[in-house]
């Protein structure tokens, strides 16, 4: 803390003080400077498989049907693998790892399912027409 000459009776006042306590009058504080410094230094990274595995997961159900799931699904147990093996807290994007592979293999199944769809009705209306 250090003291300040009041503007107004030039008494001496405490930097830290609002107004004079002699005359009152206003004292503005010495402008500070508050620079909001940001790091990325956390000791924490996110998984790049992890993002792959969630960017292609939900790729897979509008723009790259079947390679976005198989994609999704392989990026997503690598990821897993890399968050499970680095010491604990230091790889994120466990989530986003699980959310890739359910969106992959959820794709997949219905993929899956369609196709099984599809041939057993186009099976049964071959074996009708002979």
């Amino acid at each position: 803390m250090t003291m300040i000459s009041c503007p107004a009776c030039s008494h001496q006042v405490s930097d830290q003080a609002t107004s004079c306590p002699n005359c009152g009058h206003p004292l503005v504080p010495a402008a500070t400077t508050n620079v909001a410094t940001y790091s990325n230094t956390s000791g924490t990274n996110t998984s790049v498989p992890a993002i792959v595995s969630l960017v292609f997961g939900l790729l897979s159900w509008c723009i790259l049907p079947f390679i976005g799931a198989i994609v999704a699904v392989i990026a997503g147990h690598i990821a897993r693998s890399e968050i499970r093996s680095a010491p604990a807290g230091t790889i994120d994007g466990d989530g986003m790892a699980i959310a890739g592979l359910i969106l992959g293999w959820a794709h997949l199944v219905v993929v899956l399912l369609g196709l099984l769809f599809i041939f057993a009705v186009l099976g049964g209306f071959a074996a009708m027409s002979h």
